[in-house]
């Protein structure tokens, strides 16, 4: 238990398990931008960029009372790779894997005895921690009703270089994405010029950096929806739109309803 999560975007050639026990934010993993709450579990395959950001008020001081806290499993190559997966009885095992690529989300509620078994597996040694670990998998290959975070699986980053780059980008939007940023601005950050950066961060994340930012914007805004003593133009506002008429088309376009519409639906 910490008072955040690791913030910062890495990839490793394992498959992770994690499973949300407290604290919220938004978990960036390859082209996929979305909120996480306790009790959600992701799946992210191997060598997807991610990052699991904390909202800012678990960064605003270590004696808040509130803590992030999360348990994951890593599935190594190894594992993976194992001769196991090959045999009739582990075929389902087998397709997970091929599924967990593409990223997964199901809520611990609805895959009966998760949570249970990922907080055992914690405590667990040797070869009881093995049998856990199956159980966990078998459970996962039998349900029917993940979201995939990802139309396609998307490839790790390529060198240290451009990791690095990739990283300070996502840094710097992060701590300042409610707050007017040019692509000129960003592009110096990342030491290219503005149309180089433009087809890097294309490249690596399959987004346009604008349309990045203003999935970052609309999620904080959805966030914000949750207070009813905020006026929709005071959320625009603290999202880091200036325009309220495109904060609205921008809503509409990432959320598929309007702000008053999905303030309505949290009732």
């Amino acid at each position: 238990m910490l008072p955040h999560f690791y913030g910062i975007l890495h990839t490793h050639p394992e498959i992770q398990i994690t499973l949300i026990l407290e604290s919220t934010g938004t978990l960036f993993a390859g082209d996929y931008i979305g909120g996480f709450k306790p009790g959600d579990l992701f799946v992210i395959g191997s060598d997807c960029p991610h990052v699991f950001k904390n909202d800012e008020a678990y960064y605003e001081s270590t004696d808040s009372g509130i803590n992030a806290h999360a348990i994951s499993v890593f599935l190594g190559t190894k594992f993976i790779d194992n001769q196991i997966f090959e045999i009739p009885e582990t075929e389902g095992f087998s397709d997970f894997m091929n599924k967990a690529q593409s990223g997964l989300l199901a809520h611990a509620d609805n895959l009966h005895g998760i949570k249970d078994k990922m907080l055992e597996i914690r405590d667990e040694n040797g070869f009881s921690k093995l049998i856990l670990l199956f159980q966990i998998i078998e459970t996962l290959a039998l349900y029917k009703h993940f979201e995939t975070l990802l139309d396609k699986p998307i490839a790790g980053i390529v060198n240290e270089s451009d990791g690095k780059r990739l990283k300070d980008i996502f840094a710097y939007t992060f701590e300042n994405f409610t707050k007017p940023i040019s692509i000129e601005e960003i592009a110096d950050l990342a030491t290219l010029t503005p149309q180089s950066f433009c087809r890097f961060f294309k490249k690596s994340t399959r987004k346009t950096y604008v349309g990045f930012l203003n999935e970052l914007r609309i999620n904080k805004a959805s966030q914000l929806l949750k207070n009813k003593g905020l006026s929709i133009s005071e959320i625009s506002y603290q999202s880091g739109f200036n325009n309220l008429s495109h904060f609205n088309r921008q809503f509409l376009m990432i959320k598929k309803v309007t702000p008053t519409e999905y303030r309505n639906s949290l009732q």
